[in-house]
């Protein structure tokens, strides 16, 4: 049988930055409603707008999916330090 190798440390580390920045995302401000009004010109105002919604709606399924990423990963972890152990047990 081939070994298997893979840095379980590395991968859950990468899990856990994953979703700390699904936090700092899920914890940033909607700003579209606040910028476009500053702009002083309509027709930037609207496209602030548009674009500050689109954000907002792209940063919640960026976190979404990071959170998402963050579980598969840990699973994994998971996963193959319970293979290993139950290996070393001759299971």
């Amino acid at each position: 049988m081939s070994d298997v190798r893979m840095d379980l440390a590395q991968l859950e580390s990468t899990a856990q930055a994953a979703k700390g920045l699904a936090t700092t995302f899920d914890g940033a401000e909607s700003f579209a409603a606040d910028v476009g009004s500053l702009t002083g010109h309509s027709g930037l105002s609207a496209k602030v707008d548009d674009f500050g919604g689109k954000w907002d709606i792209a940063r919640e399924d960026l976190s979404e999916s990071l959170r998402s990423q963050a579980e598969f990963m840990q699973a994994i972890v998971d996963t193959f330090r319970d293979l290993d152990a139950k290996m070393a047990q001759g299971e």
